[in-house]
């Protein structure tokens, strides 16, 4: 009896220890740039646009107690919950964490605007999850961030990748690799806050002093050049295009800036396409675990390389032709050897893998 009572003791004191683990709100701000709460659009119970809060929160089956119209779950494990104009506060249920009630205001935020997108980011003890599912997650911000904006979400992503980093399991003929993946999370990490920096002192000046203002210029020209830092290396962030295109188009208004906008305009990319291929079926990888890379060399290990696409599951690929390579050569993952050159106006090109 004594046995078993002091098992259950174990047992209690197991579950108090779980149940005293504290979920903790890092971060909540607006998204200035990111229109899903308008695009995504979910009506309150008066036919107005909901705010949208964006939760980066790598737990299963939390549940959000408030002024809640709707919230779903994400494949890269994001929280979207849409709330009512005028929200101040909500609360974060989970059955691994004590309840985390979160007051806005806390961040800066008074209160949620309908039709705004906001962001916020919710750190965890480790529950003891394996390598494989630390690094499931990483990947699934690597997979999805061609769709995203935001320095919000590359910091995100970049934790996730130092966790698997760091982890006691993490293979090491892999961690170079992780590593690479990590790195180029945070380069677009940097340049997406300058961006959004920018962008905030621009509205800033503009309010104060009024468009024509030498500090708004100054602030959109900023805004241009991080953006052509992003789409040298990564032009598969449409959105950046499309986020840079408006800010040129705010800049021709100014009266400093329609001569120097004329000059920076990125023109539009020429495109290579094509399709893979084994030359032993035998020794085929999953196109999906697939990449194209960029080189200066004939010889693949001979020069820099840089990943500008993936291979699509039926082994076609689109990429665009990088900027600042030259002359162009590019691989694709499996191959070791030589690269394939792309002559001037290549726009096709099929490869071979031996």
């Amino acid at each position: 009896m004594k046995r078993i009572l002091l098992l259950m003791n174990f047992s209690i004191l197991g579950i108090i220890s779980l149940w005293s683990q504290k979920l903790e709100v890092k971060d909540l701000k607006a998204e200035l740039n990111d229109p899903a709460a308008t695009q995504f659009a979910v009506k309150d119970f008066n036919g107005q646009n909901c705010a949208l809060i964006i939760v980066g929160l790598t737990v299963d089956g939390v549940q959000f107690e408030g002024n809640i119209i709707k919230q779903e779950r994400k494949p890269n494990g994001e929280y979207w919950v849409y709330i009512t104009d005028g929200s101040m506060d909500f609360q974060i249920n989970s059955k691994d964490y004590l309840p985390e009630p979160v007051e806005f205001n806390t961040f800066g935020v008074t209160s949620v605007e309908s039709g705004r997108t906001y962001r916020m980011f919710v750190e965890h003890p480790n529950l003891e999850k394996s390598f494989d599912e630390i690094l499931a997650i990483a990947k699934d911000y690597y997979k999805e961030y061609p769709s995203h904006t935001e320095s919000s979400y590359y910091d995100a992503a970049r934790i996730a990748y130092d966790n698997a980093i760091n982890h006691n399991d993490c293979p090491q003929n892999i961690r170079e690799s992780i590593r690479e993946e990590r790195d180029s999370m945070a380069s677009i990490r940097r340049n997406t806050y300058l961006i959004e920096a920018a962008e905030a002192k621009a509205k800033q000046f503009e309010k104060e002093k009024g468009f024509t203002c030498d500090e708004v210029y100054k602030y959109l020209s900023g805004e241009v050049r991080f953006a052509d830092r992003i789409l040298r290396y990564h032009p598969e962030i449409t959105g950046i295009q499309f986020l840079r295109d408006k800010v040129v188009t705010r800049l021709q208004g100014h009266p400093k800036g329609q001569n120097v906008v004329e000059k920076t305009v990125i023109k539009e990319r020429e495109t290579l396409s094509g399709i893979i291929s084994f030359k032993n079926e035998f020794m085929a990888i999953p196109f999906k675990n697939m990449q194209v890379f960029a080189t200066s060399s004939a010889k693949i290990k001979g020069g820099e390389s840089r990943k500008i696409g993936n291979i699509n599951a039926d082994g076609s690929y689109k990429v665009v032709k990088p900027i600042g390579i030259s002359p162009l050569y590019i691989y694709v993952t499996g191959e070791k050897d030589n690269a394939h050159y792309v002559p001037e106006g290549t726009t096709i090109m099929n490869i071979e893998v031996k």
